[in-house]
């Protein structure tokens, strides 16, 4: 808190907008509860997501636009934490769209691909992972785990030695299987 505190007051006292640093502060105060008490990391995810979203009107950059997927993401993770999975997945598909959007001009970026791959698995286990609360929906959920399945194996046939790419099949193939059980 005191560090999107400060974060708020370098903005005012520099007399510039700090985007990056404040979305940081306000994002990282956010995922602290995210999982244990998503009610509580509703403000502070809110906050970034408001944030965000004025640097991405003020900067054309693809960068504001991959913190503003990010922590649409985030905030579908609180939905979800909360109950509400139909907002969740409207987050998820907000996330999604906007890395469709920056990935058109940049495809190879690794980062974004692993983000966007993220969402996913999140579609995934929301809509119908039979170990999560979702929405009961096995077919989208097989359909979500099998793009992520399919971005592991592209990723492995790129390198057959890099072991986060093992290591991403191997977990989207697992979340496919509990699907499909």
């Amino acid at each position: 808190q005191t560090a999107a505190r400060i974060a708020d007051s370098i903005a005012v006292v520099a007399e510039n907008p700090e985007y990056q640093l404040r979305v940081e502060a306000y994002g990282f105060l956010g995922d602290i509860d995210e999982i244990s008490d998503p009610p509580r990391a509703a403000a502070p995810i809110q906050r970034a997501l408001e944030i965000a979203r004025e640097w991405t009107n003020a900067d054309p950059r693809p960068d504001p636009k991959v913190y503003l997927a990010v922590l649409t993401k985030d905030w579908a993770d609180i939905q979800w934490g909360t109950g509400d999975l139909d907002a969740a997945r409207n987050a998820l598909l907000q996330s999604l769209a906007i890395f469709k959007d920056v990935l058109a001009n940049n495809p190879e970026n690794a980062d974004w691909r692993t983000q966007e791959a993220a969402d996913w698995e999140r579609m995934g286990l929301e809509s119908g992972h039979p170990d999560f609360f979702n929405l009961g929906d096995r077919r989208a959920a097989a359909e979500w785990f099998q793009k992520w399945v399919t971005e592991g194996e592209q990723d492995l046939a790129a390198d057959p030695k890099d072991v986060r790419a093992k290591f991403g099949l191997s977990e989207s193939l697992a979340e496919l299987a509990a699907v499909y059980r």
